[in-house]
């Protein structure tokens, strides 16, 4: 088991996986979003690539209406 930090809250995940598991069972597939990990932004193009860790703190943005 990995512990991640999503938004503030800590998560335990079986493994490491790249972001885009990650939005996937965090159930953000398929919906634009921000995604950074570590205060470093991940490109769109890197989700699959870029891999969560073991102690790594991911912030993740979803536009919202209104304002």
């Amino acid at each position: 088991m990995i512990t991640i930090q999503v938004n503030g809250a800590s998560r335990e995940l079986p493994e490491a996986v790249p972001v885009s598991t990650l939005l996937t069972t965090l159930g953000f597939d398929g919906r634009p979003v921000a995604v950074a990990v570590n205060h470093t932004c991940v490109k769109r193009s890197e989700y699959p690539t870029a891999v969560v860790r073991d102690g790594d703190d991911v912030e993740i943005l979803a536009p919202m209406a209104g304002g």
